[in-house]
């Protein structure tokens, strides 16, 4: 009976196999997870809302490999910050900072939307996986600070707390173990101070006779003067 039972055990084997769910193709790259800061910027007042902030903009390139089943697919980010996305402005979320939102940007310079893990962001993909039967990517991308709303008043918090995405094959396969891209820590927000040359002008108009006056609306001659202004910004 030992043949028999012997061969019980293999064709259980046999059908394990056969039903068991396969392993996902993996992604590995040396490039995530990656890091960046704002550092020190000037939101000039005359920026538009809408516009990204001047120096802001901070670029990556992730390269790695993926087993051939991913051949082609595209390579998809997720938002995983607290923050909601701006009203009216598709693929910009909220930064923690009044204001100021944050947005990730695609090679073809597209804002990134989709919220949560294993969010669907194929119709906006930070590139592919290379069809060539290779497994290889190698994608771009570009996290940056946008201007939302007036910064004027009095800031209470200056720390951008939701820039964090994170990186991999639709539905739900990574790019490597720890695949995320972060854009967050303090940000310092310089004034924009200006100065003007000279400081003080007088306008000497001349002498005209009131007969140039014949209607309202009527003036003078005109008068030339320089005046410098130097802003920070």
């Amino acid at each position: 009976m030992k043949p028999f039972r012997y061969g019980s055990v293999l064709a259980l084997f046999a059908a394990l196999f056969l039903f068991m769910p396969q392993a996902k193709a993996a992604c590995s790259t040396a490039d995530l997870p990656w890091t960046t800061t704002p550092g020190a910027l000037t939101v000039p007042a005359t920026l538009g809302v809408g516009n990204a902030i001047p120096g802001s903009a901070r670029t990556h390139t992730v390269k790695g490999h993926c087993d051939a089943a991913d051949s082609g697919k595209p390579i998809t980010a997720c938002h995983l910050g607290e923050g909601d996305e701006i009203p009216g402005m598709p693929g910009v979320w909220r930064s923690g900072i009044e204001g100021i939102g944050i947005e990730l940007l695609n090679s073809a310079g597209q804002p990134v939307r989709g919220r949560n893990a294993h969010c669907d962001s194929r119709s906006t993909p930070l590139g592919y996986v290379s069809s060539d039967g290779s497994g290889s990517f190698n994608v771009s991308l570009r996290m940056q600070l946008i201007k939302t709303a007036s910064t004027t008043k009095e800031q209470t918090s200056t720390t951008v707390r939701n820039g964090i995405w994170s990186l991999g094959i639709y539905p739900d396969q990574q790019l490597g173990q720890l695949n995320a891209v972060r854009y967050g820590g303090s940000l310092a927000l310089k004034a924009t101070t200006c100065s003007v040359d000279p400081r003080s002008l007088v306008i000497m108009l001349g002498n005209f006779p009131v007969t140039l006056f014949t209607h309202i609306g009527s003036t003078s001659g005109w008068q030339s003067f320089n005046l410098t202004a130097t802003c920070t910004d």
